[in-house]
């Protein structure tokens, strides 16, 4: 819930026109009309499929400020403006500055992980402070601003997580947020078809910091495994952190990590000091992952036993890396993205796994004009760790003849979805661990619908 305004003031902050009285109270924001509240405002989004001015006249008769612009239907009880996306921009900048000034924000950003991340960092900050965390993924030029319309008085602190889609998009978020702790997970392969190159794309991540105010810890976390990234201490206009499980120089690190029954347990050392972590999920990346927001809580005061504590109730957000036993067989899904980052961690967790291994891996999309190389290397990669593959997109025959000689590799297009799931059926057994992964437009899920995993 947001802190109570008024309809005159919000007209006011986003540049509209207000059709009816000035003094009706709004306490919450929401573009989807299912997720109709009581003194809300409805915020009319014309989207690719679905114009949320088709609602206006229900939520009005429910009693809701509705912000339009389309002036069909600009009447009683709405606010009329040039642009309703901008509109909530304004208005969330205007929350921040004038309602939640004292509030400290961290912001997480970075091409694989930022959900996990942010999570992870919301419990190891909530330890001591009452935090607002961002809900799913909403971290777009939408969901960002109405992440911040739902930080309240009792809010004393908040972990964002902010994405993109174009250029310029996380500098205006950061804008908006204004962090005093920023988090960057990595800086990979996402989105290289709308940045064009990988320097291109580091800017862009790097202008999370755009915003940044001078409130402690004032500082930025970074990936001090990546050459590329390392590269970059002593040049940003703030501090700069980093944490890694293999190079020494790094200010968190983590030590002596071991995995078993599903849990990962290491030692997190900075300066001079050492605290056993044990978390409930696997694979090396999720030990960084960990260890990112580990640093955050003990830069905001939480101390390291209370952040240790915290992590140890970390539950993955959907199907990230999702890992469960179902008739004898290990399931893996990890549905929710892809890239070749994110998929070479898999392929770590899937390896790691005692029995027959199963890889059902779909198509990684946005990266560019370098794809082809991607998914052949993504081919090689998996051949390594599975004993069995099935390919399931555009590019599946592509990553089939990768593999000349090797038995055991399938090929489907994204339409075959079903005839990919009848054969994984037929060669399941107890005993193996299967791995699901795909971009989410390829919904890799619904074979695993189908298999009745």
């Amino acid at each position: 819930m947001m802190i109570p305004t008024t309809s005159g003031r919000i007209a006011q902050a986003v540049s509209g026109t207000l059709k009816g009285s000035a003094e009706r109270e709004v306490t919450s924001v929401f573009t989807d009309s299912r997720e109709y509240r009581e003194k809300g405002l409805f915020v009319a989004i014309k989207g690719d499929k679905v114009d949320g001015h088709s609602f206006v006249k229900e939520m009005l008769s429910k009693g809701c400020i509705c912000l339009v612009s389309n002036e069909y239907y600009f009447t009683d009880g709405t606010i009329l403006v040039k642009d309703t996306k901008r509109a909530v921009y304004d208005l969330a900048d205007f929350y921040r500055n004038e309602l939640i000034p004292d509030v400290k924000i961290t912001a997480v950003t970075g091409s694989v992980g930022k959900t996990t991340v942010k999570d992870m960092t919301g419990l190891a900050v909530s330890a001591r402070y009452n935090t607002y965390i961002t809900s799913g993924n909403k971290n777009s030029l939408i969901g960002v601003p109405l992440s911040v319309l739902s930080i309240d008085t009792t809010h004393t602190h908040a972990v964002l997580e902010v994405g993109m889609s174009e250029k310029g998009e996380i500098k205006r978020l950061s804008d908006l947020i204004k962090p005093c702790l920023s988090i960057i997970t990595n800086i990979g392969s996402s989105h290289l078809q709308a940045m064009g190159s990988r320097k291109n794309l580091r800017k862009e991540k790097l202008d999370i910091i755009s915003g940044m105010r001078g409130d402690t810890p004032d500082g930025v976390i970074l990936d001090g495994d990546s050459e590329y990234e390392f590269s970059l201490k002593g040049t940003l206009k703030c501090r700069t952190i980093y944490c890694g499980t293999d190079n020494k120089d790094c200010g968190f690190r983590a030590e002596n990590i071991l995995a078993a029954d599903g849990k990962t347990s290491y030692d997190a050392v900075w300066e001079n000091n050492r605290q056993k972590i044990v978390i409930p999920a696997e694979g090396r990346h999720n030990v960084k992952n960990s260890l990112y927001a580990f640093a955050a809580g003990i830069l905001f005061g939480v101390s390291p036993d209370e952040a240790s504590k915290a992590l140890q109730k970390f539950t993955p957000t959907g199907d990230r890396q999702r890992i469960y036993v179902k008739d004898g067989i290990t399931v893996i899904a990890d549905c929710y993205n892809a890239s070749p980052e994110s998929m070479k961690a898999a392929f770590e967790v899937l390896g790691s796994k005692a029995g027959r291994k199963i890889a059902v891996l779909g198509d990684m999309l946005e990266l560019g004009e370098k794809e082809r190389e991607f998914h052949t290397e993504n081919a090689l990669s998996a051949s390594r760790k599975a004993d069995i593959i099935i390919f399931v997109g555009s590019f599946a025959r592509l990553c089939k003849e990768a593999l000349p000689g090797r038995e055991n590799i399938y090929a489907f297009e994204t339409e075959e979805k079903p005839k990919a799931a009848k054969l994984l059926k037929s060669l399941l057994k107890a005993g193996d661990t299967v791995l699901f992964k795909g971009s989410r437009r390829i919904q890799i899920d619904d074979i695993i619908k189908e298999t009745a995993l």
